[in-house]
C-alpha cells in the first residue's frame, strides 16, 4: 500500500448501493486519487474489517434493514450497547477508531434524517459526526458527500501514528518513542476489542494499517482461541524479520501488547525474558509503555513488590514511565504512600519522581524562539508562568497554542536529575 493512501469503509446494506460506491471508488482513482476502500457485503464481514483494519474514515448508513444485527462477533466494547442501525455502529467505530472521529458520516437514502426520530439518536451519540440530511442520489453521492469523505479521512490518515516509514527505526529515539505513544494511547480500545473478541494471544503486529494475522504471540493462560485463521509464534520476531517485513509492506510494523487482564502481565515479562533480552531493542522501549500502568495498576493493588520487580526489568525508558504513571496513581492517596514509594523506588534502584507539573502552552514567539508556559503542580497547583526554549519543545512534539503536556522533574538511583516533558495523548495521560 502506498504511503498516501486513506483507508475507507462504506457500510451499506443494499447490494445495489453497494455497487454504486464501489464504481465512484473506481472512477475517482482513475482521477489519480489513492486510496483504499473497503465495502463489506454483510454485518459480520463489517466487524471482521474493524477488527483486522485501522480505518480513517467511515461513511455510515443509518437504515441496516437488510442486514442482521443480532450476531456479533464484537460483544464488549465501552460505552457500547445493542446494536440497532447505523447511528450505533458509528458509535462503535468512534470507540474503536478515536482518530477517526472528523471522518465519521452517516447518511441515508431512504430516511429524513431530519426527522426529529433520526435527530435525537444522532444527538445522543458521544461525538458529531458529518450528517448528509438530504436524500442522496448517486450524483450527490460521488461528487460531494464521496469526496468531501476522502478529504476528511486523508487528513486523518496525514496524522496516523501507525504509518510510519521502512526506516522509522532509524530516526531519533525521542520521535519513536512519542509515534509510539500516540499509538499506544489513540488505538487502546481497538487492541483491547481486538484481543478480546480475536483471542488473547501476548501480542500483535500491526504494519500499515493492517493487522498481520500471521504474526501472533502465543495465547495468555490458556486463554480463548478464535476461528479467525491466525498463526502464532513462541518467540519475538529478530532485527532482520521486522526489516524484511517494513521492506514487503512499506510501513515500519508495530508490536501491539494484550495488557487488557492483570493476569496477563506476568507472562508477558516471562516471553520478554530478563532485562527483555527476547524482545528486539527496537521495541524495548515500547514494551516499557505498554506495561507502564499494569504495573502502575499492580502497585496500588497492593502488589507492590511484584510490580517493582518487573519494573526492574524495563529499560530506562520504561523504568521513568512507570515511575510516573505509579506516582499520578498516589497522587490522591495520602503522603505516607508517597513517601513510601519514594523508598521502595530507592531500594530497587529505580527512578525516584521529584515532581510532576501540569504545563500549558500560554505564548509562542518563533522570531526569538521562546514560550511562555503556565505550570502548576498536580493536582490543583497555584499556576505561575516560565519561559520555555521553543526548539526544546518542538523536540518534545509540543508547539502550539493552548497545547497541554507533563512536565515531570526525576532522580535516578545514582542521583542525577532528569527532565521529562511530553505531551498529553488523546487517550489521557493520567493514571
Amino acid at each position: 500500500m502506498s504511503q498516501t493512501q486513506a483507508e475507507i469503509a462504506i457500510i451499506e446494506d443494499h447490494v445495489r448501493g453497494r455497487e454504486d460506491f464501489q464504481d465512484m471508488a473506481e472512477d475517482l482513482k482513475a482521477e489519480g486519487r489513492e486510496y483504499s476502500v473497503n465495502v463489506p457485503p454483510s454485518f459480520d464481514k463489517m466487524e471482521q474489517l474493524f477488527l483486522f483494519h485501522n480505518l480513517d474514515g467511515l461513511l455510515i448508513d443509518v437504515n441496516l434493514r437488510l442486514w442482521d444485527l443480532s450476531k456479533r462477533l464484537i460483544k464488549r466494547v465501552a460505552g457500547v450497547g445493542r446494536i440497532r442501525d447505523g447511528v450505533d455502529i458509528a458509535n462503535l467505530a468512534f470507540s474503536l477508531f478515536r482518530r477517526a472521529k472528523d471522518a465519521i458520516c452517516i447518511y441515508s437514502s431512504e430516511v429524513n434524517l431530519e426527522d426529529p426520530k433520526w435527530v435525537q439518536r444522532i444527538d445522543s451519540l458521544p461525538f458529531r459526526p458529518t450528517v448528509i440530511s438530504k436524500y442522496m442520489n448517486y450524483e450527490m453521492a460521488r461528487e460531494v458527500y464521496f469526496k468531501v469523505l476522502l478529504e476528511k479521512a486523508n487528513k486523518v490518515r496525514s496524522a496516523n501514528p501507525m504509518l510510519q516509514p521502512p526506516d522509522f527505526a532509524k530516526m531519533a529515539p525521542n520521535d519513536r518513542l512519542h509515534a509510539f505513544k500516540s499509538v499506544y494511547f489513540n488505538s487502546a480500545n481497538w487492541v483491547d476489542c481486538h484481543f478480546d473478541t480475536v483471542g488473547d494471544y501476548a501480542w500483535v503486529v500491526v504494519c500499515g494499517h493492517s493487522v498481520e494475522t500471521n504474526l501472533y504471540g502465543s495465547p495468555l493462560n490458556g486463554g480463548r482461541v478464535r476461528n479467525f485463521g491466525v498463526k502464532t509464534t513462541d518467540k519475538y520476531l529478530d532485527s532482520k524479520s521486522l526489516k524484511a517485513i517494513a521492506k514487503m509492506r512499506n510501513y515500519f510494523p508495530f508490536i501491539l501488547w494484550n495488557a487488557r487482564k492483570p493476569e496477563f502481565i506476568e507472562q508477558q515479562f516471562r516471553q520478554a525474558g530478563p532485562r527483555l533480552v527476547n524482545i528486539p531493542q527496537t521495541w524495548r522501549s515500547f514494551f516499557g509503555v505498554a506495561m507502564a500502568r499494569p504495573c502502575a495498576r499492580a502497585y496500588v493493588e497492593d502488589h507492590e513488590r511484584r510490580a517493582l520487580t518487573w519494573c526492574q526489568e524495563l529499560d530506562e525508558i520504561g523504568k521513568v514511565e512507570a515511575a510516573k504513571v505509579i506516582y499520578k496513581r498516589l497522587l490522591g492517596k495520602t503522603s505516607s504512600h508517597m513517601s513510601e514509594f519514594k523508598r521502595a523506588a530507592k531500594q530497587f534502584e529505580l527512578p525516584q519522581v521529584v515532581d510532576i507539573l501540569a504545563g500549558k502552552v500560554e505564548e509562542i514567539n518563533e522570531k526569538e524562539s521562546k514560550a511562555v508556559v503556565s505550570l502548576k503542580s498536580l493536582p490543583g497547583g497555584v499556576p505561575f508562568n516560565e519561559v520555555f526554549d521553543l526548539k526544546m519543545l518542538k523536540q518534545a512534539k509540543i508547539s502550539f497554542i493552548a497545547q497541554r503536556f507533563d512536565y515531570t522533574v526525576y532522580q535516578q538511583p545514582r542521583g542525577d536529575i532528569g527532565v521529562n516533558v511530553e505531551p498529553l495523548y488523546d487517550e489521557g495521560n493520567d493514571a
